[in-house]
């Protein structure tokens, strides 16, 4: 029994000391990598909207009770076509009126002109008669035009985007009735944020895609920046598609439509002196918060952790970076929060 006790705790003694002369294996992580590159397109992505770039809203010049107003939402119109009538019995009845004494004063006129080729009145009394003449031809156009504004119509083809009023509603003059887009005009707006207003417009180079036609972009430029932030979102773009395929007659866009806009901004100022890497580069360190790159030495197969400085993000996955690696640096792409300080890494072929 002792024997076999003896022999036990040789070959434990054995083993425990082949154990402490063998070396851990050193791991070589597999990564893959990316040269940060000088003037870096910065990528953004707005959601945008079709709008009417010609439009309209239709008024009556008149009050009155509307009727024969049966325009829905949505429907198109033809240029010239009667949106709607005004009741027209006042305006007859006005119009009657000044027809009859427009040709009383014209009738007086013309006896006063004949009479005064005898001498049997004064020119004062012709030139009273021609003054009286001429207001009553006056109210008489006018009445007449006031009857023909009891009928509004479309000033051009178009789709009405809204009704602002209901069949026999009371109007007043100049009171909104629809509005009337061009749909062969279309143009788009979004939303830039005052935060990337320092980005020089001209640099901006633009694409839209369509919601209706997902995964196809279209090239696009700026037609206007409004000056000024009308409701504190941000600086409102408008975008004209200017592309060669796109095909207006093909593709029916309506005011309304959802897109997507696509900005690639190229840094040229070196007062910026800014990149970006996507968000997968970034490490931030539980401890302090601070946000961390891996830079690697690809002669050493080797990798250091680097403090950034980060900014703003560009677009959904991508990062400005304002200091702490610059263009010629290579960094890790992904799977940074598995790495340590001068850790030896594979490089994986892109």
């Amino acid at each position: 029994m002792k024997q076999m006790i003896l022999l036990l705790s040789g070959v434990f003694s054995l083993i425990l000391f082949s154990c402490k002369d063998k070396k851990p294996e050193k791991i070589t992580r597999p990564v893959k990598i990316m040269e940060i590159k000088g003037n870096t397109l910065l990528n953004k992505s707005f959601p945008g909207v079709a709008e009417a770039e010609e439009y309209a809203f239709l008024t009556f010049r008149i009050p009155g009770m509307l009727q024969n107003f049966d325009i829905q939402e949505g429907e198109n119109l033809k240029a010239g076509q009667i949106v709607g009538t005004l009741d027209p019995k006042d305006y007859n009845l006005r119009l009657s009126a000044t027809k009859a004494s427009y040709q009383q004063s014209q009738s007086q006129m013309e006896r006063y002109k004949r009479l005064y080729e005898k001498n049997a009145v004064s020119k004062q009394d012709l030139e009273i008669a021609q003054a009286r003449f001429e207001n009553d031809k006056s109210i008489y156009n006018q009445a007449l035009n006031d009857l023909e504004y009891t009928k509004l119509k479309a000033p051009f083809s178009g789709n009405v985007e809204k009704k602002f009023v209901e069949n026999h509603q009371e109007i007043t003059a100049g009171e909104r009735i629809i509005k009337l887009n061009n749909p062969a005009k279309i143009q788009f707006r979004f939303t830039l944020p005052e935060t990337n207003m320092h980005y020089n417009a001209s640099d901006f180079k633009c694409s839209i895609e369509l919601d209706v036609q997902k995964g196809v972009f279209y090239n696009a430029k700026i037609k206007e920046i409004i000056s000024s932030s009308i409701d504190g979102s941000g600086i409102p773009v408008i975008l004209k598609i200017d592309d060669p395929v796109y095909n207006p007659d093909k593709i029916k866009i309506l005011p309304g439509y959802a897109c997507n806009v696509h900005i690639e901004m190229t840094n040229k100022s070196d007062s910026l002196n800014t990149i970006s890497i996507p968000l997968s580069c970034i490490y931030t360190d539980p401890e302090n918060n601070r946000s961390y790159a891996w830079k690697v030495d690809k002669e050493k197969s080797v990798v250091s952790k680097t403090p950034v400085e980060t900014g703003q993000l560009t677009g959904d996955r991508n990062i400005v970076i304002l200091s702490g690696i610059k263009p010629g640096d290579f960094i890790v792409t992904a799977g940074v929060t598995m790495l340590s300080d001068g850790e030896s890494i594979k490089i994986l072929e892109p």
